[in-house]
């Protein structure tokens, strides 16, 4: 089964922000660069804008029967669903897999650990097994 990640609007606001500005700075430089100057910058903007659009549609997370497999973009990580010891809700800042704060921080194995944000948290749950 597979769950999506819930998308708060600060995510929304941090692609449109990217584009924005660096559709400015495109136009921007266009009467002082070269054809080389404006390709070389388009490139910049697709290494900038791409991958906040490839989180938005590939963030999710997989419940087989034997792991959780959490997807954003290129990252991919199997967690066996026989060694998480602990989900608890946490609203951290911290850098993860997770496109909204509303967030459930999952423990497994002696040291794993990760963030995730999925759209449906109480089914979620019922799924994996860990009830409120």
């Amino acid at each position: 089964m597979v769950f999506k990640s819930k998308v708060d609007a600060w995510y929304y606001i941090a692609i449109v922000f990217v584009v924005i500005i660096s559709g400015i700075a495109f136009v921007d430089s266009i009467p002082t660069m070269g054809l080389g100057g404006m390709f070389g910058l388009l490139i910049t903007m697709l290494i900038m804008d791409l991958p906040l659009i490839w989180f938005l549609y590939t963030t999710d997370y997989t419940l087989t029967p034997d792991m959780l497999i959490v997807r954003c973009g290129p990252f991919k990580r199997k967690i066996p669903r026989d060694q998480i010891h602990s989900i608890s809700p946490t609203r951290s800042l911290l850098s993860s897999p997770a496109l909204s704060l509303d967030r459930l921080a999952i423990r497994w194995g002696k040291h794993g650990y990760t963030m995730i944000s999925p759209l449906e948290k109480e089914a979620f749950l019922r799924e994996l097994g860990f009830p409120r």
